[in-house]
């Protein structure tokens, strides 16, 4: 029988506070156990919430430009910011 993987939520404020403290891709992705598709997601939701601008996930050095047009394309209010 195959094991189902279990989601861990992620908490907003913790993980905010390390990625606003300059924490890379690569330490959130280890600290929260995501996966890079798991991260897109989170910084996607974080942006659709409002919790960080798209102007603040370009500013992430660490962060590729392909992570930042998933996370516009997954959420419709970073569409309308282009238009």
């Amino acid at each position: 029988m195959a094991r189902k993987s279990q989601q861990r939520p992620v908490k907003v404020a913790e993980f905010l506070e390390d990625m606003r403290s300059g924490l890379g891709d690569p330490g959130l992705m280890k600290k929260y156990h995501l996966s890079e598709a798991n991260l897109t997601k989170v910084l996607g939701e974080l942006l659709r919430r409002g919790f960080v601008s798209a102007s603040q996930l370009a500013e992430r050095s660490t962060i590729r430009d392909s992570q930042i047009m998933k996370a516009f394309v997954e959420d419709k209010e970073g569409l309308k910011i282009i238009d």
